[in-house]
């Protein structure tokens, strides 16, 4: 993906990430848009989606919809700078073939609606008008925490967090929308 002075799509290749990336099976983003990635019955995967202020981490289900695996940050110099966020993240659509969107919906503990709920719901609408994909809100809370908590036990030196948080807390927000669903189904 081509950088720019507004964002730049960056995929950290320290070591506890590509071991990360072995255990879990996540495709290397490496690879050209060429080659993209299809789920074998053609229903496609879904994309979730950590939004903040500068970074976007994102993550795709496999084709089965049972696991969420991390495979980038969208980085941006300005809040408001979103062209190029967009086109990264539909460049990352057409090639693993995504099907819906999970965006975390940043709520406060409480469950009040923060200042970045705006921010969010506005990212959501234009996601939705770019893309034509159904984008579905997801609870985020505690998901940063539990990202920062995962690095830890995965021996990530704490200054080293910042290099892999986002797309660590889209898998969880992805995650958890997964096992949700299939717990519904089986019930």
């Amino acid at each position: 993906m081509k950088s720019g002075a507004e964002d730049k799509v960056t995929s950290p290749d320290g070591e506890v990430l590509k071991s990360l990336k072995a255990a879990t099976g996540s495709p290397d983003m490496k690879s050209g848009a060429e080659d993209k990635v299809t789920s074998p019955d053609g229903t496609g995967r879904m994309m979730g989606l950590d939004f903040g202020s500068k970074t976007v981490g994102v993550a795709i289900s496999d084709p089965l919809g049972i696991t969420a695996q991390g495979i980038t940050i969208i980085r941006r110099e300005r809040e408001n700078k979103l062209r190029k966020t967009y086109s990264a993240i539909e460049e990352l659509i057409e090639k693993y073939d995504v099907k819906s969107i999970v965006l975390g919906y940043p709520v406060l503990l409480s469950g009040k609606e923060g200042e970045r709920v705006k921010a969010t719901l506005a990212f959501k609408e234009d996601l939705e008008r770019r893309t034509g994909l159904p984008v579905i809100l997801r609870d985020e809370r505690l998901t940063t925490i539990q990202a920062h908590r995962s690095l830890d036990e995965m021996g990530v030196k704490s200054e080293k967090h910042g290099e892999y948080v986002d797309e660590v807390a889209a898998v969880l927000i992805l995650q958890s929308y997964l096992d949700r669903q299939r717990n519904s189904m089986s019930s």
